[in-house]
């Protein structure tokens, strides 16, 4: 699960606020592509 919460908390620690919606796109994609991922591997 991503939480909004790490996603504020890493884009402060790494001086890159005001990107927690770009950083956001881009795990979310990462992690859709993961659950794609895990369930062709399952079905096989």
């Amino acid at each position: 699960m991503i939480s909004p919460q790490s996603v504020s908390v890493g884009t402060a620690a790494t001086g890159l606020a005001g990107e927690e919606g770009n950083i956001f796109r881009f795990t979310l994609a990462h992690g859709i592509a993961m659950v794609i991922l895990v369930g062709v591997l399952t079905y096989l």
